[in-house]
């Protein structure tokens, strides 16, 4: 970010997750569409911030337009949502707006990240439920539901856009990313890798041995179909320079140069 102004605004929305996860007691769905609106703000405002777009160009102001409504499209869900369960979700020219809107946004923004494969996919998918099933035959038919209630699925409900995936984004990922960019701007990662490294460089150290690694396993395919079969593999060659082995203690020595010190 090259922008100030767009610095402290990241900042500023950082701190509101952090705010909302671990003292604010905010609705789910809620929570969802801020972190929706929020980012694919700051990712039009970032789209100027390129060499390649000229301050106040079509698109340094069409990447300003897409900025208000994502914030727009979140601040309607919250403000209207109990006026539609009042309409016993029946939906008005607004929420249709809005919510073509909302999906217009994800998949724009989608392309923009990831490219054209999931906007693809994504359109693909509406299109079935819409109706698109109707005309495939055997298992994979589907009747297809109205316009009004994908529309409403998508955007207003937890089964859409703004459901598991998006709340566990917005709960334990972002707070994963910013204490993973926390450590890594501080250079408490930076410390811990070479703390280790120099307490395995100089002193021994006493492991226990929670599994006896080093023997060989009669399935060795379980072990990569397990998910630790190159963990496995690694240490294995790691214990194979141990200096010596005490019932369950590995007395581990300065690792002598051997043609597995890359890996």
């Amino acid at each position: 970010m090259k922008s100030p102004t767009l610095r402290w605004a990241a900042f500023a929305f950082a701190l509101f997750h952090i705010y909302c996860n671990v003292f604010a007691s905010l609705s789910e769905l809620w929570l969802a569409a801020i972190h929706f609106g929020g980012f694919c703000a700051i990712c039009a405002l970032m789209g100027n911030e390129s060499d390649t777009v000229r301050r106040r160009s079509l698109t340094y102001w069409m990447n300003a337009l897409l900025a208000v409504l994502a914030v727009a499209t979140s601040t309607y869900l919250i403000l209207f949502e109990n006026a539609l369960y009042a309409r016993e979700t029946e939906y008005i020219f607004s929420d249709y707006l809005f919510s073509f809107i909302a999906i217009g946004l994800a998949i724009e923004f989608t392309r923009r990240t990831t490219g054209w494969f999931m906007p693809i996919l994504i359109v693909l998918s509406l299109s079935y439920i819409l109706f698109l099933g109707r005309y495939i035959g055997g298992v994979f038919s589907f009747p297809g539901l109205s316009l009004e209630t994908v529309l409403y699925r998508s955007f207003f409900t937890t089964e859409g856009m703004f459901g598991l995936t998006a709340q566990i984004s917005s709960t334990f990922v972002f707070m994963f990313i910013i204490f993973g960019a926390f450590l890594l701007r501080s250079g408490a990662g930076d410390f811990i890798v070479r703390l280790a490294g120099c307490l395995a460089g100089r002193r021994e150290i006493e492991l226990l041995r929670a599994a006896r690694i080093a023997e060989p396993r009669p399935r060795a395919d379980d072990d990569h179909l397990g998910g630790g079969g190159l963990v496995r593999d690694a240490l294995r060659l790691w214990l194979a320079s141990i200096r010596g082995t005490q019932e369950d203690i590995v007395h581990v020595g300065p690792i002598p140069a051997s043609p597995y010190a890359r890996v």
